[in-house]
Parts: structure tokens; C-alpha cells; sequence
């Protein structure tokens, strides 16, 4: 077991646990009730804990310690109260059941091994999928690389209500407040929306108040080409994103 991982706090091992299993830092803040710079924090006094430089490193290391720990495996699944009693389950004696429990017991052991190698496999394909595309709001950009859309409201691919609705696209980064490129494909799929953004305190978050029809298919552009005019501070073009979902 890695020797920091005794020095972290509980809420630094929620959060951890929560990155493990698919959330993003928005999506975990907002399960664990505090603001996303809050569980940023926490997760940067894991990180200094655990000696390693990224979250989802950190992530892993306790993800792999919880799948090797009893204190913190999966509980057994309840039972199943209509078949028979496997072992390892407490429930009653049931003397009209003598003449099957002899099959469970030849059988209850290898079910249990299957059982706990399938959850330590879920596990670790849990961690690994997190790895690759778990969005780190608080990885830094690299420098040079263009901006990229993190979040949208509505969401890719979602269907909404009929009706005014916020459409909002969140950056990896600060971006120019006065500078932005909503494309509109065809005026079938683009919906009505006011003429100018409302930007955030933190210059990462667009959003245009907008109606939508019951049964239009939408389609928005974030930038695309010629209109590249989302921008970040340094000037660099966000890249082309498109936006999709639908109105009931």
C-alpha cells in the first residue's frame, strides 16, 4: 500500500473515490455538496500527500488500496430471500431445505471467487477508462494548445423541454469576454437566442438565453470555419465544437 495514503483525510478520500468511479470534478463537487474550487483543493492536498502530480494518479493509488482492502470492498449482494440460502448469507435454518444444501456448498465457493474477481475486474476497468478521459478541472492547459469546450447546457445529444432555456459552453480556460462564434448551420436548426452572451467572474462559461420548439433538432456551432472568434487571452482559437440535441 503506498505510505500517503494513510495521511489522507475522509473528504479527500471521497473525492478521490468519486473520480475513481467516472465523475468529473463538476459532476463531484456537485455530489459532495461544496464548489469545485473546494474539492480542487482537497484534491491538491492529496496529490502533495501521495507525492504524485496528477489527480487521477492519485485517484488510481486509492481506487487500487480500496479493491485490495476488506475494510472497503463491495458488500456481497443481498439475498435472495425466494431460492434456497447460499453460504455465507444469515438467514435462518430451514430444515425443508437439508437436501439442497449440500449442492450449494459444493458450488457456493466457486461462486463467491467468480463473484469477487468480476468486481475487482469492473474495478480496475473503472480506474483505467477515468485515466484516459476524466476532463481534471484543475490540470493547468498547456501552453500553446488551443482552448476546448469541457461542458454545454444542454448537453451532447440530450432532448429538452420546449421553451426559453440557457444554452451556456464552459472552456478549459479564461477566454476573451467580447469575442465569440455561435455558427449557425441552417436556420431550421439553430434556435432563437438573444444577440449577446452573458460571461462568468471566471471568463470560462458563455451562455445565451434561448427558446426552443417541441420537436427541432438543433445543431450549434462553437466556433467553426471562417468564424473562429471564441478566443482565449492570449488570442488562440478555441477548437470547432459542434453542439446537438433536441426539443419534445
Amino acid at each position: 500500500m503506498h505510505p500517503g495514503l494513510d495521511r489522507l483525510s475522509a473528504r479527500e478520500r471521497d473525492a478521490l473515490r468519486l473520480l475513481a468511479q467516472g465523475f468529473d470534478a463538476k459532476s463531484a463537487a456537485q455530489r459532495l455538496g461544496m464548489s469545485v474550487h473546494t474539492l480542487n483543493d482537497r484534491l491538491r492536498g492529496a496529490r502533495q500527500k501521495l507525492g504524485v502530480s496528477s489527480s487521477r494518479e492519485a485517484a488510481r493509488l486509492l481506487a487500487e488500496s480500496d479493491r485490495l482492502s476488506p475494510e472497503t470492498a463491495a458488500p456481497d449482494p443481498p439475498p435472495d430471500l425466494s431460492a434456497p440460502q447460499e453460504i455465507g448469507l444469515a438467514a435462518p435454518p430451514d430444515p425443508r431445505s437439508d437436501a439442497l444444501r449440500p449442492a450449494f456448498r459444493a458450488t457456493g465457493g466457486r461462486r463467491l471467487l467468480l463473484l469477487t474477481s468480476g468486481f475487482a475486474l469492473m474495478l480496475l476497468l473503472i480506474v483505467t477508462v477515468a485515466a484516459f478521459w476524466l476532463p481534471m478541472a484543475d490540470a493547468p492547459p498547456a501552453p500553446g494548445t488551443p482552448p476546448r469546450v469541457v461542458a454545454t447546457t444542454p448537453h451532447l445529444g440530450t432532448t429538452i423541454a420546449a421553451g426559453p432555456f440557457d444554452l451556456s459552453v464552459t472552456f478549459d480556460r479564461p477566454m476573451t469576454g467580447d469575442s465569440y462564434s455561435f455558427v449557425q448551420f441552417s436556420a431550421d436548426t439553430y434556435p432563437g437566442c438573444a444577440p449577446k452572451p452573458a460571461l462568468s467572474r471566471d471568463r470560462r462559461t458563455f451562455t445565451l438565453r434561448c427558446t426552443a420548439v417541441a420537436g427541432h433538432q438543433y445543431q450549434i456551432g462553437i466556433n467553426g470555419p471562417p468564424y473562429m472568434n471564441f478566443r482565449d487571452t492570449t488570442g488562440i482559437s478555441a477548437t470547432p465544437y459542434r453542439l446537438t440535441f433536441s426539443a419534445r
